[in-house]
């Protein structure tokens, strides 16, 4: 812009204001003798419009050290400043797009997976229905019925393992005998012309986990390592080993990360496949994405959100043509593995009845989970909100054993019905029941006196041991 359109009163102003801020940084040392210094600022025009001006301010010293001029350029950076404004506009936009991809992405996988279960479940129980006189084949349909719930209960799991709210049982967790332990299903899990290699150091410390979490990360990189590889002959290697990890190495293996440091337990799982393209290897943990033509899923996705939940990092290293390693590194804990108790004489399983409340919102989870007590010999009394709840179990408190409470209810939800049946019985035996898992939704009732907790969806015989190890429990107390 000529200089004659910035010198306007405002813009001497301005200009006057910068040079008076550079000389008392100068006098308070902050500017060194002979060094410049840079600001950015706004400046006017006379047509009232403003630009970006950046200005260089140098200083002339006399023999005593003393500043004798002050040498300022002043140049306009409108261009550069609306360049990265429009920049920082288009990698908004990228970003946005990328989510919007990813979130498409998503729902697509789930909508093609949950309409497979479903489609199964559809048509097997038609076809039980229809052979209702052959009992025999009815049961064979049936099987598959539950054979796809499981599997529609498993991707739900793996969603909350994405979403990092997947753990379930925190305890100490020895990953090399969670490895030892999985072996035997590993190696059906790949092609037989893969060979699986095993290498666990000895005497490693535990890690604070689920176990259950933790086998799931171990199978997920393993068939996905035999995905890679394919059909043909290859290896797959797995190696449990602990090691030191200071703040710079965490820093480089995982910068976006505040990881502490310390001692960390390692699993490496490499494959001898075709490796990841430069192109995909940013995508791979994006649920539902595949650069094979088979094998799809939250496989990978599930792994991340397993590994972040448990304050941990996954790394990948790949090669075309040479393989892939992905390695695995959880924060190693003091605590030792819990042993299990051994059982008594007095363990046997004693058939308990009584009467149950059943709360929830749904019409169908209400007539299912009574029909699945009512053949364990429980009576059953029923409630379709919170408000229901409170009068029914006020209205037959002496009887109710064990009331079944939904989290999620509209009007009040599980935890004010809670609340209000605790004024109404202060020792009322409750279990609480959720889609979501029990870490993520016990949390809201720590220190209230919570019963028990099942996670939907849940089958006859983890119903009726929950129910009956409650009112155990409960026949412990007075005896």
């Amino acid at each position: 812009m000529p200089v004659e359109q910035l010198v306007t009163p405002e813009s001497l102003v301005s200009i006057t204001s910068e040079i008076t801020k550079a000389l008392a940084q100068f006098e308070r040392g902050e500017i060194r003798p002979g060094e410049s210094r840079t600001t950015e600022f706004e400046g006017y025009c006379k047509d009232g419009s403003t630009v970006w001006l950046e200005r260089v301010t140098s200083f002339l010293l006399d023999d005593a050290g003393k500043p004798t001029q002050i040498i300022g350029v002043t140049r306009d950076i409108s261009a550069r400043k609306l360049a990265e404004e429009e920049k920082q506009l288009l990698e908004g936009k990228m970003l946005q797009m990328q989510k919007m991809e990813s979130l498409g992405l998503l729902a697509g996988g789930i909508a093609h997976d949950f309409n497979n279960f479903l489609a199964s479940m559809m048509g097997n129980a038609d076809l039980a229905r229809r052979s209702i006189s052959r009992p025999a084949e009815a049961e064979e349909y049936l099987d598959q019925v539950v054979k796809a719930t499981e599997r529609a209960a498993d991707l739900c799991r793996q969603l909350l393992a994405y979403s990092g709210k997947g753990r379930f049982v925190v305890e100490p967790v020895d990953v090399g005998e969670q490895v030892r332990d999985s072996e035997k299903l590993l190696r059906v899990s790949v092609p037989k012309s893969v060979y699986i290699q095993c290498e666990i150091a000895e005497r490693l410390p535990c890690i604070e986990a689920d176990a259950s979490q933790i086998q799931q990360v171990i199978m997920n990189l393993v068939i996905n390592a035999g995905e890679a590889i394919g059909e043909g002959e290859g290896r797959i290697s797995l190696y449990v080993k602990s090691q030191e990890c200071d703040e710079s190495y965490l820093r480089s293996i995982a910068p976006d990360r505040q990881l502490n440091p310390g001692r960390y337990v390692t699993l490496e799982v490499t494959d001898s496949g075709p490796g990841i393209p430069d192109e995909a290897i940013n995508k791979i943990f994006d649920p539902f994405f595949t650069s094979k033509d088979t094998g799809h899923g939250l496989g990978l996705a599930a792994v991340m959100g397993i590994v972040r939940a448990h304050r941990g990092v996954i790394k990948v290293y790949s090669e075309v043509a040479k393989g892939t390693t992905f390695r695995v590194f959880f924060p190693a804990t003091e605590e030792l593995k819990k042993t299990e108790r051994s059982p008594t004489p007095g363990d046997a399983d004693v058939r308990i009845s009584g009467t149950v409340l059943i709360v929830d919102d749904d019409a169908h989870i209400r007539a299912t989970a009574a029909a699945m007590l009512t053949t364990g010999g429980f009576d059953v009394l029923l409630a379709e909100d919170g408000y229901k709840a409170v009068e029914v179990y006020r209205e037959h408190s002496d009887e109710i054993q064990v009331v079944l409470l939904d989290l999620s209810m509209p009007g009040i939800d599980g935890e004010e019905t809670y609340r209000r049946l605790k004024t109404v019985n202060p020792n009322v035996r409750v279990i609480l029941t959720s889609g979501f898992n029990e870490q993520e939704t016990t949390s809201r009732f720590v220190g209230k006196g919570l019963a028990s907790f099942i996670q939907k969806p849940y089958r006859i015989a983890d119903l009726i041991h929950s129910i009956e190890a409650v009112l155990t429990n409960l026949a412990d107390e007075h005896s």
